[in-house]
């Protein structure tokens, strides 16, 4: 089997491998708090979907995994290693243009942090006006949460600190977890003087939800907005098997995407 991960690859091999044209996985995630049992690294889970993926679906580069984000928000807990959006936007960047100068058009986010999704549409915008060059962009976690009502009860909540990635940790970082530590399910009751925050970008004004910019600690004392107890290795298991199966096959239609922007500013009545 043809190796994937550029980092174990010779400058021969990789070199072989541009020229093959290949889809090129970028995985990146964050460095941040999951409550008090779950590891802060959920960046790695990022990288082995990656790697899995590529695997299988062959003609796939991966990049190493970009570990720091922007989580700005969790900056208040230990164990936060935060990004500006400019440093990530820079750094990001600076190593797709790497890639692209090699003539790869199929560029691919796997990315494990919500957080990181503005600088990377931001990024791809640019990338596509000034390379010519249109990156896409995935969730892993969403696509396993698209399947919830197969995998929790009706009444389940998950959320920051529970699942998806306390389950998924389990699954993929059994030794790491600590859930011995895991406490108790409690609802989020802080309020920010007469509101209630529903999230670090929303608080509830009335019924009226309004974009306003909060830490994790003005939200809830323990950083966490679900239910730890739903937690385990085995539904960690069912989540991995479900996106796998949907980023081979999303990579494989992505490779028969055509990427190549036709970027054309228009005057006013033309048609595109």
């Amino acid at each position: 089997m043809a190796k994937s991960y550029l980092p174990a690859m010779t400058r021969a091999e990789v070199e072989e491998a541009y020229s093959k044209k290949p889809v090129v996985l970028f995985p990146l995630g964050s460095v941040e708090q999951h409550g008090a049992h779950t590891p802060v690294g959920d960046y790695r889970m990022a990288e082995v979907l990656a790697k899995e993926v590529a695997d299988i679906v062959g003609n796939t580069l991966v990049l190493p995994v970009m570990p720091f984000g922007y989580s700005e928000y969790f900056r208040t807990f230990p164990g936060c290693l935060t990004l500006k959006p400019s440093t990530l936007y820079s750094v990001v960047r600076d190593v797709c243009e790497c890639v692209l100068d090699y003539g790869i058009d199929h560029l691919l986010f796997i990315n494990g942090h919500r957080g990181n999704e503005p600088t990377l549409e931001q990024l791809g915008r640019d990338l596509r006006k000034e390379r010519g060059v249109i990156p896409a962009s995935i969730l892993p976690w969403d696509l396993a949460m698209a399947e919830k009502k197969t995998l929790y009860p009706e009444d389940a909540k998950t959320g920051h600190g529970s699942d998806p990635m306390g389950s998924l940790n389990a699954y993929f970082f059994p030794d790491d977890m600590r859930t011995d530590l895991a406490e108790e399910y409690q609802p989020p009751t802080r309020r920010y003087g007469d509101f209630q925050p529903v999230s670090p970008t929303k608080i509830d004004l009335n019924g009226t939800l309004l974009n306003f910019y909060l830490n994790y600690d003005e939200i809830t004392k323990n950083g966490v907005m679900g239910d730890p107890g739903l937690c385990s290795a085995e539904r960690g298991k069912k989540m991995h098997d479900i996106m796998v199966a949907k980023l081979v096959e999303i990579v494989k239609a992505f490779a028969k995407l055509d990427t190549r922007a036709k970027y054309k500013f228009c005057k006013m009545g033309e048609d595109k």
